[in-house]
């Protein structure tokens, strides 16, 4: 995401999806965060969109349009906000996001 800061990893977690087409997913996966003053400046050759969005945006558009997100970023939304309460802040939290 272009952005110089220092990541802690949160957790790992396996899932697996459907994706269809035959397609499967079956994956280990890590959630690192870590905090930046400074705004993204992804390489448009490995992220397609992003956007800044509430935590609780985040979790209206992933009840209303599930298939709008990669199959791994519910169950890693999910974990996270439960979880994560960094130095007072709570589901408020800002977080970025990269629909598929």
């Amino acid at each position: 995401m272009g952005l110089d800061c220092y990541l802690t990893e949160s957790f790992s977690f396996i899932y697996s999806a459907v994706l269809g087409g035959g397609l499967i997913e079956h994956e280990l996966d890590h959630v690192l965060t870590g905090f930046s003053r400074c705004d993204p400046r992804p390489d448009t050759q490995e992220v397609e969109e992003w956007r800044w969005s509430e935590a609780g945006a985040v979790s209206a558009l992933l009840e209303a349009e599930p298939a709008t997100f990669s199959a791994w970023f519910a169950p890693a939304f999910e974990r996270l906000i439960s979880t994560w309460t960094p130095a007072g802040r709570g589901p408020s939290t800002i977080v970025c996001i990269e629909p598929r």
